[in-house]
């Protein structure tokens, strides 16, 4: 499993998109806000619901061979085409390959031990993120090697990501099998549309599902946007020098490898203070989005409050993952058993993004049309993290409110199983 997700991510072309984009492909940075990176949070929410649909009907692994398929199309596209709407086109299968992600981060929980939870999540983001620290760190050295990013054949870079993503396509092959049978799918037992909303809104019965689900939401949505601009706020500080963006991926891909054990280190706190931990982060990033387009008069600025940002997302979201993992997987994290509590709880994964990067289409449809520069969006980021933030914080009290209560009977067996988890 982190074989896989170490050679999909190991691209060496990844810190010069931009510039392939503009040098290569003759784009400009308008071109790219208003034409090009929209496409990949408009098509985002149509491939979460193909891929949440067909999680839960075919399994993971069919869709995890889509993901593969999709980037290699991505690479092959931009190696191979021309024009706005090819590259458009290319933000269309990253899309869908990234809609994929969530299931491959959700796969641990039906491959390993419950007790390993914790491990194997944060081994699995790590090797993740070390794949894209590998492929900056040969992206930083061959364009040193060249003189810079106006004088390297870029190119050669976008070849050997196509190089890496098939072999992670190979890898694939090796995955291991779910240590339990998978379950019926959730709508083949629902009769209706009501009894499968019903089915659905049980997967978040619980109080710890809720509170990172509204981190989910609120700040996956609000990153993935983030994501298609954060080269674009160093060009524009910098214009006319990116020989460091590859040491900034790898800076950034470093922090998120480190911080991709947080669920170990907040194995506790994610379930005994889910909210008080996802409000916390929500707020760090919220800060780090509105400070980066305040301090302008460096570059550095930029790259420190991007790389905080991207860091703390990704040992956030590893958390997140444990602690809905863990919920769904039941109470007993020292068993060895299969996985037997709810085995739908990829649905919780992929529905939340679903609903993260539909508030991020919404978000940059309204940029696009208002004329958003990358400032404009990053100020959009901060607004929407700061009010996840609030939201994870009035959750917390409505719990500790509900809690104080006299307990209402339990209406699903995973509320008894979970029971133990001190909320």
């Amino acid at each position: 499993m982190a074989l896989a997700g170490l050679l999909f991510n190991c691209q060496p072309s990844e810190p010069y998109l931009t510039a392939y984009l503009k040098n290569d492909k003759g784009l400009t940075s308008d071109t790219l806000d208003a034409s090009v990176w929209p496409w990949n949070t408009y098509s985002a929410v149509p491939w979460l619901l193909l891929v949440a649909l067909m999680a839960d009907i075919a399994g993971p692994w069919p869709v995890l061979l889509l993901g593969a398929l999709l980037r290699l199309a991505t690479r092959n596209l931009l190696l191979f085409a021309s024009g706005v709407p090819a590259m458009a086109a290319a933000q269309v299968t990253y899309a869908g390959a990234s809609a994929v992600n969530t299931i491959y981060f959700a796969y641990v929980y039906i491959a390993v031990p419950r007790k390993h939870y914790a491990a194997v999540t944060g081994i699995v983001h790590a090797a993740w993120h070390a794949g894209n620290l590998v492929g900056s760190a040969a992206g930083q050295a061959y364009v040193s090697a060249h003189g810079g990013v106006h004088h390297a054949p870029l190119a050669h870079l976008f070849y050997a990501s196509l190089l890496f993503t098939s072999c992670g396509t190979a890898s694939l092959f090796l995955l291991p099998s779910p240590r339990a049978a998978l379950p019926p799918s959730v709508f083949s037992l629902a009769r209706g549309l009501r009894t499968a909303l019903s089915a659905i809104a049980a997967l978040y019965d619980h109080a710890v599902v809720r509170a990172w689900s509204l981190w989910w939401i609120a700040v996956y949505g609000a990153h993935y946007v983030i994501g298609n601009y954060y080269q674009t706020q160093f060009s524009d500080i910098r214009p006319h020098d990116d020989k460091a963006y590859g040491a900034v991926e790898m800076i950034i891909e470093a922090g998120s490898t480190l911080a991709s054990g947080l669920p170990l280190v907040l194995a506790a706190a994610s379930l005994a203070s889910a909210s008080t931990t996802a409000a916390l982060g929500s707020l760090l990033l919220s800060g780090c989005y509105f400070a980066s387009t305040r301090l302008t008069s460096s570059v550095y600025y930029s790259f420190a409050f991007n790389t905080a940002a991207i860091t703390a997302f990704a040992g956030l979201y590893a958390v997140a993952s444990n602690a809905i993992g863990r919920v769904h997987g039941g109470s007993d994290v020292d068993s060895d058993a299969p996985l037997v509590a709810d085995p739908h709880y990829a649905v919780v994964f992929a529905l939340n993004t679903l609903v993260a990067l539909g508030l991020a289409t919404i978000g940059q449809a309204t940029g696009v049309h208002a004329g958003y520069h990358t400032n404009d969006y990053y100020v959009l980021a901060a607004i929407v993290t700061l009010a996840a933030a609030v939201a994870i914080t009035g959750h917390g009290i409505i719990t500790a409110m509900v809690r104080s209560s006299p307990p209402l009977p339990a209406t699903r067996p995973l509320l008894e199983s979970a029971a133990s988890i001190n909320i």
